[in-house]
């Protein structure tokens, strides 16, 4: 997909005579070569030039590769980072489109809209983790139980994990009662939501909240079909590499802060960017992505702030011990860590596999 870009530069002063200072702008043609959908490069030298050349040039800077109107001369420059806007719409990525997930989500209990996620089944394990859980069919055994030595103050309660439960509630529950139910996405909530950074799904219903996930030694590199795409590209969907964790991110703007190994993540899916219409109406500007959906959810839901990370850059990974209740005798940050004011809750999930001769 080739699109137009403006980057604009500020000059330093240099010993030779210039025209009078002014910001000098280049139009050049860009192709991508990298899969970021909003991305940032920063530049060492810049251009100037008052005549037009009839001769191409050819400029690389930081993943971008742009052909030039004309070769131009190399001054000094200030560093400058320009945004790069690019179509949402292009493939960019080799991987293989083997099925879509819908989620149907439910803000506040409000009526359901759909989130639609393209899932790369055949790029890792992971991906087909995804799969399964969306689709119900996920087997994940309860922690083994805890030895007989607990304290008097803990006999009339059952420990699961690392969550305590008293045994004379009203609805007592166990893990293991419901063990053979498999783990599914549907009752799931978005959990935690760092504007302009990550949206988290995926914690599970809570009958299924002290199971164990699985985790895959094998490596997505031995897929014939894996993806290049970086968990920093907007609009991609990204697991714990190796499992461990039911949760899944969903970056809804870019963010190289989830391409460390902190984060540990691997990119199983993308936000679907097709353009859908709600309902019979035929009116064709009504029409949004699911895409549009998350900027919804990013821009316009108000969450719980951390007073001690505002920006939400030393959040907790997929994976880490998370507190599902805030304990007021014990507090523990992640409880309400950028929780959204009002639960957002998956009622529905549909997967619907791609036949082999429509996959793209």
């Amino acid at each position: 997909m080739v699109t137009a870009i403006t980057t604009a530069f500020n000059l330093h002063t240099i010993s030779q005579t210039l025209p009078p200072p002014m910001m000098t702008t280049t139009t050049v043609a860009a192709t991508r070569s990298n899969t970021r959908r909003d991305f940032f490069v920063d530049v060492a030298s810049t251009a100037t030039t008052t005549t037009a050349i009839a001769t191409a040039g050819v400029v690389t800077v930081a993943g971008l590769t742009a052909a030039a109107a004309a070769p131009v001369p190399v001054c000094w420059a200030q560093e400058t980072e320009i945004a790069a806007r690019v179509d949402d719409n292009a493939q960019h990525d080799p991987a293989i489109v083997t099925s879509i997930v819908t989620f149907n989500l439910s803000i506040a209990r409000g009526p359901s809209k759909p989130l639609r996620i393209e899932v790369y089944g055949e790029s890792s394990d992971e991906a087909q983790f995804f799969a399964s859980l969306a689709a119900g069919t996920v087997q994940a055994s309860c922690p083994p139980e805890p030895e007989n030595n607990s304290s008097p103050e803990q006999d009339n309660n059952i420990v699961m994990g690392n969550i305590m439960i008293d045994e004379n509630a009203e609805f007592p529950f166990k893990c293991t009662d419901s063990e053979s139910v498999p783990v599914s996405y549907k009752g799931s909530q978005l959990w935690r939501l760092v504007p302009d950074k990550r949206i988290d799904f995926g914690r599970v219903d809570s009958m299924f909240a002290s199971r164990i996930p699985p985790t895959f030694s094998s490596s997505s590199s031995s897929k014939p079909t894996q993806t290049t795409m970086a968990p920093s590209t907007k609009g991609a969907v990204s697991m714990k590499r190796k499992g461990g964790a039911f949760e899944f991110t969903i970056t809804p703007s870019y963010n190289p802060a989830l391409d460390s190994e902190k984060e540990d993540l691997i990119v199983i899916g993308r936000v679907m960017m097709t353009k859908e219409k709600e309902g019979n109406d035929d009116d064709e500007s009504d029409a949004a992505s699911s895409m549009d959906f998350v900027t919804t959810l990013n821009t316009k839901i108000p969450t719980r702030k951390d007073l001690s990370d505002r920006k939400g850059t030393n959040v907790p990974p997929l994976g880490s011990t998370f507190a599902r209740a805030c304990n007021f005798s014990e507090p523990n940050t992640t409880c309400a860590q950028f929780k959204p004011i009002g639960r957002i809750v998956v009622t529905e999930v549909s997967v619907e596999e791609i036949k082999q001769n429509q996959r793209r």
